[in-house]
Formats: structure tokens, sequence, C-alpha cells
């Protein structure tokens, strides 16, 4: 999931946590992603709750079609003028879950 093209982790990857249904990518194309596509098909009911990506830094919290997409931003040291931050996901019972994006300045 890192910029490395030759790395051990995949480029998506799908888990089910506490019923929340999670797709993990490096850089975020859209829901119509082919890549992330095959990876919700893999979980149950074929589709995620919430996709988490990377590559800008920039931290962002959006909801596209019913699906939340957190970008967390990045934990150290400052770049590109962007304010460090984390994301945080508070899981609930039966599948309900709360994104969050935590500022750390």
């Amino acid at each position: 999931m890192g910029h490395a093209r030759h790395t051990r982790y995949p480029e998506v990857l799908a888990v089910e946590l506490g019923g929340v249904r999670i797709c993990m990518l490096h850089e975020f194309r859209g829901l119509a992603d082919a890549k992330l596509l095959a990876a919700c098909k893999t979980l149950p009911g074929q589709n995620a709750d919430l996709v988490i990506c990377g590559h800008s830094h920039q931290a962002k919290l959006e909801k596209i079609n019913g699906i939340f997409v957190l970008n967390p931003g990045a934990a150290g040291r400052k770049r590109f003028s962007l304010r460090p931050a984390i994301g945080m996901i508070h899981v609930q019972e039966k599948g309900q879950f709360t994104p969050e994006i935590i500022y750390l300045d």
C-alpha cells in the first residue's frame, strides 16, 4: 500500500472488523477503481462501509454514495504545509462506526 512497486503488501486490503467492512489502499481514485471494486467483492455484501487511503498526506473525511472515505493524513513532521493528523475509527456494536480526523497541532 506504499509507493514501492515491489512490496510484500497487497495493493488493496479488504477486511471486516467488528462488522465494519473496510478497504485500504494507497491512493484513492474513486469508487469505480477496478482494484478497489475487486477487493470489495471479497467482503460480505460485496461492498465497503469505509475506504481508507493515503498518498496525498492531506487529512480528509467525506461520504460518497453512502461510503465513508478517510485519508488520515500524516502524523509525522509537517509536510507540504499540511497539518499533522491521524484518523480514528470508533466501532460500536453491529457494524456501526464513527470515523474522525484528529489534528495533532
